[in-house]
């Protein structure tokens, strides 16, 4: 993770990462891995498939998700509530960083879990 936080900081991005980090973090039902120079969010079950991918840029934090993936490791997740957060945008700001990874975050620990 030094890895990408210090290619972060080379973008002037590194307080946003860590918010977007920080966010995925406090769940335990997905992992937050490096991967090349961003971060891939990964279901806990699963920790080699994509849910979500954030990576610095110079002109903000570029962030991707799946609604899909997303479905398939949690039923019963909120899809309209995932629909309402862009699937793909550049974050200018670590509050918007913050704000949407929480909103995913937040609507993967909701997943009310039979078993």
């Amino acid at each position: 993770m030094a890895v990408v936080l210090a290619h972060a900081d080379s973008m002037g991005q590194r307080e946003a990462m860590e918010k977007v980090i920080a966010a995925f973090s406090s769940n335990d039902r997905v992992i937050v891995r490096p991967y090349k120079r961003g971060i891939m969010i990964a279901p806990s079950a699963a920790k080699n498939t994509y849910l979500a991918y954030i990576a610095p840029r110079a002109n903000g934090v570029s962030g991707i998700f799946g609604v899909d993936p997303i479905q398939e490791f949690f039923p019963g997740v909120d899809v309209e509530a995932l629909r309402r957060v862009p699937a793909r945008l550049v974050l200018t700001s670590s509050g918007a960083a913050h704000d949407w990874a929480s909103n995913i975050s937040d609507a993967i620990a909701a997943v009310t879990i039979d078993g």
